[in-house]
């Protein structure tokens, strides 16, 4: 059975740590920008990205390993150490991979092909040095964090980022007062601030669960069923980097890094916003696999319903207030709003709208393990985006055309989700989830989105107008899918924990 209390006492740890993240990031990110300059931030961002392509690696191994941790203990299964040192050891061998084609193709690709200036090709080197140590230490750390999430143990995520933020914070001290090369050394104090908090995790992990001692092993038991799953999740996840970065590499080569720093803002923006979807997907993620592994079909159901609402409402009232005044926050923001980094920001937030709508479904196609067909319908769907933009950038369209191509994306990628879902799990009814979640969902999303229309439009003083669009607009959000989106029992659910914290408080 499902324990809710757990879900709301997790998401509640994992917001603590996003909104310590989520400010210390918009805080740095403003410095930043303003020590080093738009156009080395625009090169500290695509530079980045050569290596942050080989992320869908780590994407891919991350859902594997995290899928099949919690489903063995889910099972109660004594076999989770096993797991691990699979993973761990499949995670090695693809760090040492990745490594060798960062120091191959990757030099290659930055000295031939990005618009660099010459000028700067000497830092550019040490920034693509620093982000593939950084790659190496982030490819070994999923199966740490994989335990982690699977033993729902989300406090440690919220104690591990108050020194994560300061060590960011230190970092932008020190970028301010050190005379240096100031390009190579924020690269520099990035790489080393992630390698320390990973080294935390780690020790952490060992101490605390005996499965996270790892010895090398290649069990076939495991390793073939995590090879398959991540076979068919690699091509889903390598659409999705390949998406996100060679769409900024085709910015670069027509329009130079200046487009690169206005699409590194829109990353920032709609990583921030999109924390508060993803903290509570990670908080009902265990759940709905240790249901699906105790065979428990309707719970499972329940949840996917659940969290899916939940998820989309928590996104719709954080993105309503930014997509009307994304020019006012940008320009509070950061002293300088790099060209086009508006538009990029509002398109990246509808995009991510949209998906909302869908998302939790991955999670409970996750569950089942069978991810072949979805990874690649939906796979092909996300890399249309490359050749259309190249061709339409060859005929002098405009930078935003696939922002405006990825908005489609989410709305076709739902019916696919659904049909497969149910082909999974014959108890789950697409219509009934389009009925009771979707449907209702567009219902609110109208009325916050109206809502906020009219305020823009009848309210001069920006920061007035601000708080009104927030608060009115969470207010309908909240209050519609309170009544409209859950049904009795989930609102008694929801009642019930609001009560007992409120109790917990007084005592």
């Amino acid at each position: 059975m499902a324990d809710n209390h757990l879900i709301a006492k997790n998401t509640v740890f994992l917001y603590i740590r996003m909104l310590l993240s989520m400010g210390i990031y918009l805080y740095t990110t403003r410095v930043v920008l303003s020590i080093l300059g738009v156009e080395d931030y625009g090169i500290y961002n695509v530079v980045g990205g050569l290596v942050a392509m080989f992320s869908f690696l780590n994407a891919t191994m991350s859902g594997a390993t995290s899928r099949f941790i919690t489903f063995e203990l889910g099972k109660n299964s004594s076999k989770v150490q096993t797991v691990f040192s699979v993973a761990l050891t499949i995670h090695i061998i693809i760090a040492l991979i990745v490594f060798l084609i960062g120091e191959t193709f990757g030099l290659w690709f930055l000295e031939n092909k990005l618009t660099i200036p010459a000028t700067k090709m000497y830092e550019a080197k040490w920034l693509l040095q620093f982000s593939i140590v950084t790659m190496i230490f982030s490819f070994t750390q999923v199966p740490y964090n994989a335990s982690i999430i699977a033993h729902e143990k989300m406090n440690i995520y919220a104690y591990f980022e108050l020194v994560n933020v300061g060590l960011k914070l230190l970092s932008v001290y020190l970028l301010l007062i050190i005379d240096a090369n100031k390009l190579i050394f924020y690269g520099a104090i990035v790489m080393l601030t992630q390698i320390g908090v990973t080294l935390l995790y780690r020790l952490y992990c060992t101490r605390k669960w005996e499965h996270c001692k790892f010895n090398l092993s290649l069990d076939r038991e495991f390793l073939r069923p995590l090879l398959s799953y991540s076979g068919w999740d690699l091509f889903g996840n390598a659409s999705l980097v390949a998406r996100t970065q060679g769409v900024n590499v085709l910015l670069n080569i027509f329009f130079g890094a200046i487009l690169n720093a206005a699409a590194g803002i829109a990353m920032q923006v709609q990583t921030a916003a999109m924390s508060f979807a993803t903290n509570v997907m990670t908080a009902f993620r265990p759940q709905i696999v240790k249901t699906y592994a105790a065979k428990s079909y309707s719970e499972m159901i329940n949840l996917i319903s659940l969290g899916s609402i939940i998820t989309y409402i928590l996104y719709l009232i954080i993105a309503t207030p930014l997509i009307f005044e994304m020019d006012f926050i940008l320009h509070i923001w950061l002293e300088e709003v790099p060209d086009y980094a508006v538009c990029f920001c509002r398109l990246a937030l509808l995009m991510d709208l949209f998906s909302n709508l869908g998302r939790v479904l991955m999670i409970g196609i996750d569950a089942t393990g069978r991810i072949k067909e979805t990874s690649l319908l939906l796979g092909c769907l996300y890399l249309f985006v490359i050749p259309i933009s190249y061709i339409l950038f060859k005929y002098q369209a405009e930078p935003y055309v696939p922002y405006i191509y990825n908005l489609f994306t989410p709305l076709l990628a739902i019916p696919i989700n659904l049909f497969w879902l149910n082909r999974y799990i014959r108890k789950f009814s697409p219509m009934v989830y389009c009925k009771k979640v979707i449907v209702r969902l567009i219902f609110v999303t109208i009325v916050s989105l109206s809502i906020g229309w009219i305020i823009k439009e009848n309210i001069e003083w920006a920061w007035s107008r601000l708080f009104m669009i927030f608060i009115c607009s969470s207010f309908s959000s909240l209050s519609l899918s309170f009544y409209i989106c859950l049904n009795s029992s989930q609102r008694t659910v929801l009642l019930t924990a609001i009560k007992s914290k409120l109790n917990g408080r007084k005592k």
